[in-house]
């Protein structure tokens, strides 16, 4: 799944002038595609919120074969990181931590 990944990103990254024509049909066809991370583009970026509400998440190659939307750069929310920066940066990626760990006052 690794692999695969990466070409996917490769692909999508590469072709980020395409993301300029992106309209609500493309979105919502992302969304019915069983990606429900997906939360929309912004400036040419895809935002993703990788949550699960029983456990941890964890931002891997196998998430990102589920990412169907090509965009200039993406930010994916999860708990937990298993790609390197190198990579990250390599595919336009910016890493969010979830933060569950805040107590409530």
């Amino acid at each position: 799944p690794r692999r695969e990944a990466e070409n996917k990103l490769e692909n999508k990254t590469e072709s980020g002038s395409a993301t300029q024509n992106v309209n609500e049909d493309k979105t919502e066809r992302n969304i019915k595609k069983g990606n429900n991370a997906f939360l929309g583009i912004f400036n040419h970026t895809a935002y993703y919120f990788y949550y699960n509400a029983t456990g941890a998440t964890t931002l891997d190659h196998e998430f990102l074969s589920t990412v169907k939307t090509k965009a200039e750069s993406y930010v994916i929310y999860a708990d937990a990181c298993a790609l390197g920066d190198g990579f990250l940066t390599k595919h336009h990626i910016t890493f969010k931590k979830i933060p569950r760990d805040i107590e409530r006052l």
